[in-house]
């Protein structure tokens, strides 16, 4: 009897230890870490009441909590540790990301205003992100970026 628990003991050890290592291997967030190039901003049905231009120019307003950021960056370096740096020739502004779901949805925060992208694409060379607008909001915006050389 003692033998057939010890025997139970071991083969649960040794299940959790390796399922341990299979589930640590992949890591969605790995993909995202590094510098990618702004590719397209595509951007339909808004209307510009909607639609702002906040990313690195202006201030989030009251008003502006429920628009779509139109981020100005040209670099998106996503680092670990959810930081992200969005730069342009002039300015650079650091952000909050992390995934959250099932990997599928990027959270994107200044601590002020959060958004929600469904990851449309992710590559190894292309990421295409699809803006989650508020229910109320018949708009419709897509990020592409690649992966800077």
């Amino acid at each position: 009897m003692k033998i057939r628990i010890a025997l139970i003991l071991l083969f649960t050890s040794i299940s959790v230890i390796v399922l341990a290592f299979i589930g640590n291997k992949y890591n969605p967030e790995n993909e995202f870490v590094g510098s990618w190039d702004e590719i397209d901003w595509n951007i339909k049905g808004a209307e510009k009441s909607v639609v702002t231009n906040l990313g690195l120019v202006q201030p989030p307003t009251e008003e502006d909590r429920d628009s779509i950021r139109f981020h100005t960056a040209k670099s998106w370096q996503f680092r670990p540790g959810g930081v992200l740096i969005l730069q342009d020739k002039h300015e650079e502004k650091e952000l909050e990301w992390r995934l959250k779901g099932r990997g599928h949805i990027l959270e994107i925060t200044d601590g002020i205003v959060t958004e929600y992208y469904d990851i449309n694409l992710l590559s190894d060379e292309k990421i295409e992100l699809n803006y989650i607008a508020p229910s109320f909001v018949k708009d419709y915006a897509r990020l592409v970026i690649k992966r800077s050389s």
